[in-house]
């Protein structure tokens, strides 16, 4: 454990802006912290407030609940038309260079079933060996990746559950074998979800309220090598309410005006006990209930001598996400977000902006970070999905539109 943090304090100095100094990285994030990472240009442009939203393609990512489009196969990735890997998308690409996340999902859903699978892979870039005189010994490439298989049932139409498993792998891929040994560790992780949604109609428009739950990679702890110290996995519950307001008004059986409202709370349960010096990480059950506890905080400079410590309670230790998406006949859309944590626990607030253009049998999303002063400001996805329908769906407009025409 203790050789890969070095590792990292030199590849990658810019993810202290991420992890506030005033907190330890062990209660800010925990090991394969890449799995609650979201590329999802939907999701990432309504702020990650997508926890009650169902069928969008990167929904696995979120909650496992929420997954798949009815009688549809959705095969996605994001795309980086900047160049690079096309499928590689850029991760704070003004503060680092070379770190990039690879995201394939599929899924589909039939009847009261849906399944899904995603891979994940997370490069934090290259580094070289050299010796004293500066020649170059070796190359090589820091990446984590993880296969994410889940499943969801409709109990009812309006309420569905929903579970994953990820096997992740942690470690690094030589690019060119160089003379150090750096360690891998693999564990098992569980995600569970469930989404509730109404309804109905008001004057004028059909309101459709959803409420959602997950709490993603629930799993034993990691061991890099012999080090005595186990790193938790970054386990994350969140919750949230969505509610879309969709016009009686329609052409090609669909809506001509859409809005939607989303907000969502998230926590990362990670944490460590300290007794005589020595520090122990949380386990997946003890961080579902001690992670809540108030924690300490150093709010001044590492570098002065007399620290200073705030406390904070546990509703300071949440992240609040926000979201409003405008679409027109569903198919042009376009999305605003907010995505705010504590000053002191990571210090990520930025806001996005998106937009989306779905024609039934393939859709391209797009979402951009605008914040100046974050390090993720410029931080640009995009992504593109292909639908396989299985039956016939009001959803599908063209013929309706040919027939305009």
């Amino acid at each position: 454990m203790f050789r890969r943090v070095a590792v990292l304090m030199v590849i990658l100095p810019g993810l202290a802006g991420l992890f506030s100094v005033t907190q330890s990285a062990a209660q800010t994030s925990g090991a394969a912290f890449f799995q609650t990472i979201v590329v999802d240009p939907y999701s990432q442009a309504l702020g990650e407030a997508t926890v009650a939203l169902r069928g969008y393609p990167s929904a696995a990512t979120i909650n496992p609940a929420s997954i798949g489009r009815t009688n549809t196969v959705q095969l996605g990735s994001n795309i980086n038309p900047d160049g690079g890997g096309f499928f590689q998308t850029p991760w704070l690409p003004d503060a680092i260079d070379g770190v990039w996340v690879a995201s394939q999902t599929v899924d589909v859903r039939f009847r009261r079933w849906a399944f899904g699978y995603q891979y994940k892979e997370f490069s934090f870039g290259e580094s070289d060996f050299r010796d004293a005189q500066n020649n170059l010994l070796g190359t090589f490439e820091l990446r984590d990746h993880s296969h994410k298989v889940v499943a969801a049932y409709a109990l009812r139409p309006n309420l569905s559950v929903g579970a994953g498993l990820n096997l992740i792998r942690s470690g690094t891929v030589p690019v060119v074998v160089g003379p150090a040994d750096f360690d891998e560790a693999t564990t098992v992780s569980l995600d569970l979800g469930v989404v509730y949604g109404l309804d109905f109609d008001v004057p004028y428009a059909r309101l459709k309220p959803s409420v959602g739950w997950s709490l993603t990679d629930f799993g034993r702890k990691l061991r890099f090598g012999d080090d005595d110290f186990e790193d938790p996995l970054t386990m994350m519950m969140r919750g949230g309410l969505s509610v879309q307001v969709e016009s009686d008004a329609q052409w090609l059986r669909r809506p001509m005006l859409t809005l939607g409202l989303h907000g969502a709370l998230s926590k990362t349960l990670v944490g460590v006990d300290e007794k005589d010096g020595n520090f122990e990480s949380y386990g997946p059950f003890e961080a579902l209930v001690k992670a809540w506890k108030p924690v300490e905080v150093r709010v001044n400079p590492f570098n002065e001598e007399v620290a200073e410590f705030k406390t904070l309670n546990a509703i300071d230790q949440l992240t609040t996400h926000t979201g409003l998406e405008v679409s027109m006949l569903k198919i042009f859309a376009v999305r605003w977000g907010g995505y705010h944590s504590s000053k002191y626990l990571g210090d990520r607030n930025y806001d996005t902006f998106g937009f989306g253009i779905d024609l039934y049998y393939l859709a391209l999303d797009y979402s951009k970070t605008n914040t100046l002063d974050s390090p993720f400001y410029k931080t640009t996805h995009w992504r593109l999905t292909a639908r396989i329908p299985l039956a016939d769906s009001p959803d599908n407009f063209w013929p309706e539109l040919l027939k305009a025409f």
